[in-house]
């Protein structure tokens, strides 16, 4: 791709986004509020176990994987912006590592304790974070746009998949 091509491509990416994380916060903050008082009457209030355990790490990863997202969605051209996306991408890939070891774990209740399925279950969902984590290690941070707040457009692309330069 030529450098106005892959800017264009990038500028259309972005866009779609931005607007991809901001239904994601919008969604995942009215489920939180709508649900929280429902949540302290049936998790707070009981004795902690596993279960209980993992199910609270999955409601909170998503808050923060919204909270470090929207500092990062505008990323960076100078690099000061790319902890707090890394930190929103590694916050999404342990919710998916989380969701995989709950749903395992109700795969092994619901199968009386057969461990294969148990195992098949957790491999079906956590491949999805494990080619997560693959991209991300694989990926160029490519910048697009005016800075706002110190920080320009950002989007993480693998350079494998796309074959795409730096612009």
């Amino acid at each position: 791709m030529s450098v106005p091509e892959t800017q264009e491509f990038l500028y259309g990416m972005t866009r779609d986004v931005s607007f991809g994380a901001c239904a994601m916060s919008v969604i995942i903050l009215y489920e939180f509020v709508t649900n929280l008082g429902t949540e302290v009457a049936v998790i707070w209030s009981r004795k902690w176990t596993w279960p209980s355990t993992i199910f609270v790490i999955l409601r909170v990863t998503p808050l923060l994987a919204v909270a470090f997202a929207w500092p990062s969605n505008p990323a960076s051209v100078l690099g000061r912006c790319k902890p707090t996306s890394m930190i929103a991408d590694l916050a999404l890939v342990f919710m998916w590592l989380c969701l995989a070891l709950f749903g395992a774990l109700r795969v092994h209740a619901v199968s009386n304790g057969k461990l294969y399925m148990s195992f098949l279950a957790f491999t079906l969902v956590a491949l999805f974070p494990v080619l997560d984590l693959v991209a991300i290690v694989q990926s160029t941070h490519y910048s697009w746009g005016t800075p706002v707040f110190g920080c320009a457009q950002d989007i993480m692309l693998s350079d494998q998949i796309f074959q795409l330069s730096p612009v």
